[in-house]
């Protein structure tokens, strides 16, 4: 997986990855300009992350989610040895894993020996970066954000989560910080349950499936913290929702929560932007999977596959279908394990013929004797 990242990047970016070759962030920050890098064949603008910022800043998180989605497209193509590793990695190892490796270049460019130049970069990439923050435009209040039950750890949080996502996935670390990740997302899960038996029409049980960690939005570190500040997170949603969960989730956060006084408590969130090119979730249960009326129809026309890889399951009868995806399921594992038990080889039966002749030529030989007889203690 790490041969295949850093192909990719390689690829994206034009260049080779090494300290010497990692290239400062243009000084015009408009692709079209003569002094954006461009592939020479197709004149089409190269990758370029601004090491003056932290990955979270709106270019490098940008350039992030694109290297994600080209691993999980064309993964494969760069690196056919890949194909097992992308089938069972879940989408937050592989964004930690990018994450790192951003962290990485960053900090080797950051270590230039030429202090003078360094500092140029820096210099440069700064205030270019003044213009490129201005994509986003001001943060709004985010409707997802009320009421809780303090922050998201409950005021108990496990360290510095910046630092905890550069572990490695399958580390002690990396289990904190998936932990702490969970936390935060369990706090708006966590709101929208207590905000549900109001919600009228989304108290169906058809709807369960919008409720469950998987659906809910990343909550990521501010990336531009003020000092003396109030912690706060950035709320940023995939794109691949559709019209139908947006509306629910809209209405749900419309709602007066029904516990005002937790809001004194809570870390306070800020609406981010979508994740572009973003894909659901591989899940192991299918329970906590996405179902596909919480996607983009064109989306799921345009990407089939995500019904058979455990990113997305059938709507299920509360919606009209034959059977329920937790059947399918059932169904599914019953088959495959009849057919490990067809594949386990059979226990060859001993062939006893040759030792019965045997025996019988014996007793043929010994007549009324016995083996004893012809051996005398």
């Amino acid at each position: 997986m790490k041969d295949c990242v850093n192909h990719i990047l390689a690829h994206l970016m034009g260049i080779k990855l090494d300290k010497k070759s990692l290239p400062p962030y243009p000084s015009n920050p408009d692709e079209t300009s003569e002094a954006w890098p461009k592939d020479a064949a197709t004149n089409k603008p190269y990758m370029c992350f601004n090491w003056a910022e932290a990955r979270d800043a709106p270019v490098n998180r940008k350039n992030i989610d694109v290297v994600l989605a080209t691993v999980q497209t064309q993964g494969v193509t760069f690196d056919p040895l890949v194909a097992t590793d992308l089938a069972n990695i879940t989408d937050h190892d592989l964004r930690t894993r990018i994450n790192g490796k951003f962290d990485r270049m960053r900090g080797k460019f950051n270590k230039c020996p030429d202090a003078q130049t360094r500092q140029s970069r820096k210099r440069r990439a700064h205030e270019v970066a003044g213009v490129a923050s201005t994509e986003e435009g001001a943060p709004s209040t985010n409707p997802e954000v009320g009421a809780g039950d303090g922050d998201e750890h409950g005021n108990s949080e496990p360290g510095n989560t910046t630092n905890i996502e550069q572990a490695e996935p399958g580390t002690w670390n990396e289990a904190i910080r998936r932990a702490a990740r969970n936390s935060r997302v369990q706090f708006i899960l966590d709101q929208r349950l207590r905000k549900r038996p109001f919600a009228g029409q989304y108290t169906d049980p058809k709807y369960d499936a919008a409720f469950t960690l998987t659906a809910m939005s990343e909550n990521e570190d501010d990336p531009t913290p003020e000092p003396g500040c109030p912690k706060q997170y950035v709320l940023r949603a995939p794109d691949w929702r559709s019209e139908e969960l947006r509306t629910l989730y809209t209405t749900i956060d419309g709602i007066a929560n029904p516990n005002p006084d937790k809001v004194k408590s809570a870390t306070n969130r800020i609406r981010g932007t979508e994740i572009t090119d973003a894909v659901p979730p591989k899940t192991k249960s299918v329970k906590i999977r996405v179902r596909e009326w919480m996607v983009k129809p064109e989306l799921i026309e345009k990407h089939p596959e995500w019904l058979t890889s455990r990113r997305v399951a059938n709507n299920g009868k509360l919606w009209g279908e034959e059977t329920d995806p937790e059947e399918e399921q059932l169904k599914n594992e019953t088959l495959a394990q009849a057919d490990k038990e067809r594949s386990i080889k059979k226990v060859r039966l001993l062939d006893n013929s040759d030792v019965a002749s045997n025996e019988s030529r014996l007793k043929e030989l010994l007549g009324d004797k016995s083996l004893e007889d012809f051996f005398p203690s």
